[in-house]
């Protein structure tokens, strides 16, 4: 016959109360931790989103600006191919030849860089932050930390789906908050400046080329 013996269970160590409010600080700074987190991931993902803005914008405004140049530039070679047929001038048949392929380049290179659609994508992806901006600014107001992992992966996924913004546009963030340093207003400056001098030069080329031909005489007893 088995003897059956009772085994007591060992007591458990009492925690004295300096070590539960040890514990209980440590627990609230690590809460505190992932709240300043949160925070820092809620100002990253705002800022993002405000040059994703600016990023499909600036897209957006080449593409208008090359739509209308390749409609200015087929008018100008099509007037000047129209000229060069009832002058029969070798120089304006060269002149319209030479803008003709110039121009059907210009076309074809524009086109293969897609602003159109390149702006379409960072739009669905401003919209897709804005979201997450939204969702993040949620669980701020409730004190809501254990989806930090969750936020920041998601972030992380949508940087990866579309395209980087450029120096300009973060520029443009940064004045529309009007932080702008000394040094940012003038680089910010110079680049908005240079990228204007471009599109002006490009709309003057034509006008450019139609004085040199008046004064060469191309178009005497034609236009006057």
């Amino acid at each position: 016959m088995c003897l059956l013996r009772k085994t007591q269970s060992e007591p458990q160590p009492v925690m004295s109360s300096a070590e539960k409010l040890a514990k209980r600080q440590e627990k609230y700074d690590e809460q505190l931790k992932e709240y300043g987190e949160l925070l820092q991931l809620k100002r990253i993902v705002g800022t993002t989103r405000l040059n994703r803005i600016n990023a499909a914008n600036r897209l957006q405004r080449t593409e208008n600006f090359l739509q209308g140049i390749n409609i200015y530039y087929s008018c100008y070679t099509a007037v000047l191919a129209i000229l060069s047929l009832v002058v029969e001038n070798k120089s304006l048949s060269v002149w319209s030849a030479a803008l003709t392929v110039i121009l059907a380049i210009s076309i074809v290179y524009l086109n293969a860089q897609k602003y159109g659609s390149r702006a379409q994508e960072l739009q669905t992806n401003y919209i897709a932050l804005h979201r997450l901006l939204f969702e993040i600014e949620k669980a701020e107001a409730i004190n809501e930390t254990t989806r930090l992992k969750y936020f920041t992966d998601r972030y992380c996924e949508l940087l990866q789906t579309s395209e980087n913004h450029i120096r300009l546009d973060y520029l443009r963030q940064v004045k529309q908050k009007g932080e702008l340093s000394k040094s940012e207003k003038r680089e910010y400056n110079f680049t908005i400046t240079l990228r204007w001098t471009i599109k002006f030069l490009l709309i003057l080329v034509p006008v450019v080329v139609s004085i040199i031909l008046s004064m060469q005489g191309m178009f005497n007893g034609i236009l006057w």
